[in-house]
């Protein structure tokens, strides 16, 4: 009896565990995407900066966070689950400027205060990025709704039609899935030049609702 009893408990603690551990991985992978993101993004300035361009220096840098500003006032406006705009966004990179160039970087850095203002203005340039990102969800939603949708629709069809099963394809289409999402943040937060965030959203948007559907239309017809 006690034996039945704690069989139960013991499912459900293994579930949470399971859970809590598959939160904590997607957590660190996210984690993991952002930082590499930061890291390229810095890392391609000083060397163009070092080996291509060594005569404008910070400019270009200073350049790139005029331009993703102008980029995230147009996606915010347009963006109805934000209503105070971007305002925040300013505020806090207002707060993160003041305390590296008064802080102890600009004491202790002198000598190479051109580089501290790159990786300064390039982590500008950074979050404004993520900030825009974070403002095109709704893209990716609605790509995601509708190719879902259309996949368990021809999924469907192919079940009450007598469609073959391809497990194989299956699993190519949904490893593919993260890839329209993850290779947008990547090329987009590491590109060492100013660029129009539709360019790189929208095909990956449109990618990751394909990639979705294919998915979806190549599940099993019968789970």
């Amino acid at each position: 009896m006690a034996k039945d009893y704690l069989e139960p408990n013991r499912t459900v603690i293994s579930r949470s565990s399971s859970i809590a551990h598959q939160l904590f991985r997607f957590a660190s992978r996210i984690v993991s995407l952002l930082v590499l993101g930061l890291v390229l993004s810095i890392t391609v300035e000083l060397l163009m900066v070092i080996f291509v361009r060594p005569e404008i220096g910070a400019a270009h840098s200073r350049l790139l966070v005029e331009k993703e500003s102008y980029y995230l006032d147009g996606i915010s406006t347009m963006n109805p689950f934000v209503s105070d705009g971007d305002e925040w966004v300013y505020v806090s990179l207002a707060s993160l400027n003041h305390w590296m160039f008064t802080g102890f970087m600009t004491v202790y850095l002198e000598s190479i205060v051109m580089y501290v203002e790159i990786i300064i203005n390039m982590i500008n340039v950074f979050v404004l990025r993520v900030c825009v990102m974070l403002f095109s969800f709704p893209v990716y939603g609605f790509c995601a709704v509708v190719g879902i949708s259309r996949g368990l629709v021809n999924r469907e069809l192919r079940k009450w039609g007598g469609g073959r099963e391809s497990s194989g394809q299956f699993h190519l289409w949904m490893n593919l899935v993260p890839l329209g999402f993850a290779g947008s943040w990547i090329i987009y937060l590491s590109w060492p030049g100013s660029l129009n965030p539709n360019y790189i959203v929208m095909p990956f948007a449109v990618f990751f609702g394909w990639m979705l559907m294919l998915t979806c239309y190549r599940m099993k017809k019968y789970i």
